[in-house]
């Protein structure tokens, strides 16, 4: 039996340096691609819930807000049976620095 010769064609012949580097490249790509896309989508999902439970008004507690708003400014009657009424709380301030205040005597 005579030995034939293998012929080395480029149809045969497997360039195996170029195959891992593709294969290499390849996975490192789909790696970064799939961790750029988990991160995009935990970015969303961050402003979604933020949009859906901080981004809406809490409509009572607004109401709230207000109220004590008005009441900080006005003067009112508190009890008017034991004669308790509110004040401003500038007009608070002030009569509190001018109760503190050291009184000033003569010469």
């Amino acid at each position: 039996m005579m030995d034939q010769p293998v012929e080395n064609n480029a149809a045969t012949d497997m360039n195996v340096p170029l195959i891992a580097t593709i294969g290499v490249v390849g996975s490192i790509l789909i790696f970064v691609i799939v961790l750029g896309v988990q991160a995009w989508f935990f970015s969303e999902l961050a402003v979604e819930l933020e949009t859906k439970s901080l981004g809406q008004r809490n409509w009572t507690m607004r109401e709230k807000e207000l109220q004590q708003l008005r009441n900080i400014d006005t003067y009112r009657v508190l009890d008017a049976q034991a004669g308790t009424v509110a004040i401003p709380i500038d007009r608070a301030m002030e009569l509190t620095v001018q109760t503190l205040l050291p009184k000033e005597t003569g010469p």
